[in-house]
């Protein structure tokens, strides 16, 4: 019987290897009357054996993230760029470079969907980060000069009050010492922070005044770049009174009303000409992510440039090789005031044409922590249920779910209850499904294709507080793990719904494909013809 099956598939062409776990793969598979031939790894290539979970659900559908795919009559298509990096570094490098590229593909701007990325590792690149660190610091002072500039003078005016009246008034005198008791740091001692001179909001305003110029396309007199050139040293020292005011809480005195009205009227400008001005916030945080390393595995947040530049300089870096800084998003929607993000699944059938199915199902990851911009630890900051079950949760709300996950259709409840019933649907999943598909068009011209191959990807989205979708990453091969009761039912369904679209679907356009719906097709490319010397 055996015999006369596994007869049956080699003429039928209906023989698979799997690496790896994937068992609702192989269930599919051997349903419709595949036979397997067992994949046995050489003693270098083989891979340790699972961890023990703690929890009830299963692992099966998830070896590793990083290597394991489905090799059949479908095989991956491997994008050549991505796969020489590799790793997370790899597929970041794929986004941050190729999507400069997208004006030749889509008239849509890579900056109103995708966080601003460098590679650390090639310094030309380094190079315009720190010109983006500086130019980033001057608008966020501009904006906390426009914000803070009534309370600062209230607090300056109430300071001088009562510094004159205290040399005649006993009162005033008790009224200035409960002042300087509210701004100590629980031993006493002043806690008073120096204040920022006005220059820093003219050097400030001067550097974005140029900027405004370059991008409307104004001629700049020479002399006028000249004057507002600054030097290295001049730049720390702005830096320095940024810090100052950013992370200290200082203030600037006696700032001119006409300095703060035209800080005013270039960010209205700045607003319009930097689609991330929203996103940024006024800390300057950046997200550095390590080559070669998945899961959240050593990313962290940085506020200061000098320390990006140190871990950049450092020997760890040079052991790496390779990191890559994003602007994080400071700005992010929360939901009772905790992180999350958003796995979005698509698969690609066809590069040529461009063929791609979007998961209609797709599942939020909460962070365990209560949400700051205070501290830097993963808990708060990194998403990834590989970071978050680590930790216990935090004081937090107890509508949160104790997994730290939701499937998007109790996000869209939590939507509803909010009085946003249609914003899924009419921003949020379009906007993701948008951003994909950019990224797939830049690309296209990179990947090696191979007919009757497919590839199943994970999108990483987040929401600013405008519930604007913006992609952080895309993830080949993504984790199927069954860790908690969303993800053990969801991946289930989606390599389920998988096997119907690039399987069943080749023999019945009509059948029943899941989840899936068809999200762009592509007219065919024709290859340009050889053209002869001769």
């Amino acid at each position: 019987m055996a015999r006369e099956i596994t007869e049956k598939a080699i003429k039928t062409n209906k023989i698979f290897t799997i690496q790896g776990g994937y068992a609702t793969v192989r269930n599919c598979l051997r349903k419709r009357g595949w036979v397997e031939n067992f994949f046995r790894a050489t003693e270098i290539v083989k891979k340790p054996a699972p961890k023990t979970k703690s929890d009830v659900f299963s692992s099966d559908d998830d070896y590793d993230d990083d290597d394991d795919g489905i090799d059949a009559e479908v095989d991956v298509p491997k994008v050549k760029p991505w796969e020489e990096e590799g790793g997370l570094y790899g597929i970041m490098v794929g986004l941050c470079v190729n999507l400069r590229n997208l004006q030749w593909f889509d008239e849509t701007d890579p900056n109103t969907f995708f966080p601003r990325c460098y590679r650390l590792s090639h310094e030309e690149e380094k190079h315009e980060f720190i010109d983006d660190f500086n130019f980033t610091a001057c608008m966020n002072i501009l904006k906390i000069v426009v914000e803070n500039y009534m309370s600062w003078s209230t607090l300056s005016l109430q300071e001088n009050q009562i510094i004159i009246s205290a040399k005649s008034n006993k009162e005033s005198e008790r009224q200035m010492e409960i002042i300087n008791e509210k701004n100590t740091d629980g031993k006493n001692t002043p806690k008073k922070a120096p204040h920022v001179p006005v220059l820093a909001v003219m050097q400030a305003l001067k550097q974005c005044e140029l900027f405004i110029d370059r991008k409307e396309n104004i001629d700049v007199d020479m002399d006028e770049q000249e004057l507002g050139h600054l030097t290295n040293s001049q730049w720390e020292k702005l830096r320095e009174w940024y810090y100052l005011l950013v992370h200290n809480n200082s203030i600037i005195v006696d700032l001119p009303t006409t300095l703060v009205n035209q800080c005013e009227a270039s960010l209205k400008r700045l607003q319009i000409l930097c689609p991330q001005f929203y996103l940024d916030g006024k800390n300057s945080v950046w997200i550095v992510k390590p080559g070669a390393k998945s899961r959240g595995r050593g990313i962290t947040c940085y506020d200061r440039l000098e320390e990006i530049l140190k871990l950049v300089d450092s020997n760890v870096a040079k052991r790496e090789s390779k990191y890559v800084i994003q602007k994080y998003i400071e700005r992010p929607l929360l939901i009772y005031n905790c992180k999350f993000d958003i796995r979005q699944w698509f698969l690609v059938t066809d590069w040529n044409p461009l063929t791609m199915w979007f998961y209609r199902d797709s599942y939020l990851r909460f962070c365990s922590q209560q949400f700051t911009l205070s501290k830097f630890d993963e808990s708060i900051h990194l998403c990834n249920n590989a970071v978050q079950k680590n930790y216990k949760n935090g004081p937090r709300a107890k509508e949160l779910p104790e997994n730290n996950m939701w499937t998007h259709h109790q996000f869209q409840e939590y939507l509803r209850n909010r009085s946003l019933p249609n914003i899924w649907d009419e921003l949020i999943y379009p906007g993701m499904k948008k951003a994909i598909i950019c990224s797939m068009f830049v690309s296209q011209e990179l990947v090696e294709p191979r007919k009757g191959s497919f590839e199943l990807y994970g999108a990483d989205f987040m929401l600013t507080d405008d519930y604007s979708p913006w992609l952080i990453e895309i993830n080949s091969s993504p984790s199927m793990e069954a860790s908690t009761e969303v993800t053990s039912r969801l991946c289930t369904k989606v390599l389920e719904d998988t096997i119907k679209v690039v399987l069943d679907r080749k023999h019945d356009k009509n059948c029943d494909i899941g989840r899936f719906e068809i999200g762009y097709k592509q007219s065919t490319v024709n290859s340009p013809p050889y053209l002869s010397n001769f």
